[in-house]
């Protein structure tokens, strides 16, 4: 952790201050000396680090939601209370399965490895949330280079990964996505809802 926060020039202090935003370049240079000093399958290692309640307001919101595939509408729908530029566009396809693409800002570059640990924590969620061990992802496209050991991401994900292509997509099928939540709780879903509205409206 001190060579990490050492390489991306961070101060120890600034690891201390609570909901600090740091750069965009800040968040690029840190993933990569992760991609380059641990491996091009860091993100999902990082994924499986992620304690339940990690990100706060958008995680209640999705945790009590009816459904999986609720909750990955809604996580879409306000992804902006943790990213300011990309966003995450939810589609329920004819069959009844679910897709996340993840738009990359305009203005700036966002790291492969941010979009890899996106999707890797929303499939664990899952699991966690929907309490079946066995939830996973049908199809996952990266617009990352291609990897020559996709074994930690198949665990992560539950299904191998299809590298270099034109967008960063995963699906979700009918019966993941139909999955209940075990946290599901209409009051506090709709209290958070306003507050994160409210939160997303007051931002510049």
């Amino acid at each position: 952790m001190e060579r990490l926060r050492s390489a991306a020039g961070i101060e120890l202090s600034q690891l201390r201050q609570p909901f600090v935003r740091w750069s965009q370049r800040t968040c690029n240079d840190i993933a990569q000396f992760a991609c380059d000093n641990f491996g091009t399958d860091a993100a999902m290692s990082a994924a499986q680090t992620v304690e339940a309640g990690h990100f706060q307001l958008l995680e209640l919101l999705v945790r009590t939601a009816p459904t999986v595939g609720d909750g990955l509408r809604i996580g879409c729908w306000f992804f902006p209370l943790l990213h300011d530029g990309g966003r995450l566009v939810h589609e329920r396809l004819p069959s009844g399965a679910h897709s996340v693409t993840w738009l990359p800002p305009r203005n700036f570059s966002v790291h492969h490895a941010y979009v890899e640990l996106t999707f890797g924590v929303t499939v664990l969620g899952i699991r966690r949330e929907a309490r079946c061990e066995h939830a996973s992802a049908t199809e996952v496209n990266l617009r990352s280079a291609k990897v020559a050991n996709t074994a930690l991401y198949e665990r992560v994900l539950g299904c191998r990964p299809r590298f270099e292509m034109q967008e960063d997509r995963m699906v979700i099928d009918r019966r993941v996505a139909s999955l209940a939540m075990v946290r599901c709780n209409a009051d506090v879903h709709e209290k958070a809802r306003v507050l994160a509205h409210e939160l997303i409206a007051d931002e510049p």
